[in-house]
């Protein structure tokens, strides 16, 4: 396997990865009193940021909608 062929696959790979997480968004789109989606609970920062976002800062916020799923009295 040529060298050209390795790099389009590791990039092949690398674009993969970063489409990987999916958007936690429903299409139920509207705030409540704590600034939170109802659909996806994210607030609108993370919403705002979500299609630049990294896949590891993707998985952050994924990981903060766990938590607050979990503790749903937590201040955001």
């Amino acid at each position: 396997m040529s060298s050209a062929s390795t790099s389009r696959e590791n990039s092949s790979d690398e674009n993969s990865s970063s489409a990987a997480v999916a958007s936690p968004c429903i299409d139920v789109c509207r705030l409540d009193a704590r600034g939170l989606c109802i659909g996806c609970r994210r607030t609108i920062e993370e919403i705002s940021e979500w299609p630049a976002a990294s896949e590891a800062r993707r998985r952050e916020i994924l990981h903060a909608l766990e938590l607050r799923r979990l503790n749903p009295e937590e201040p955001v």
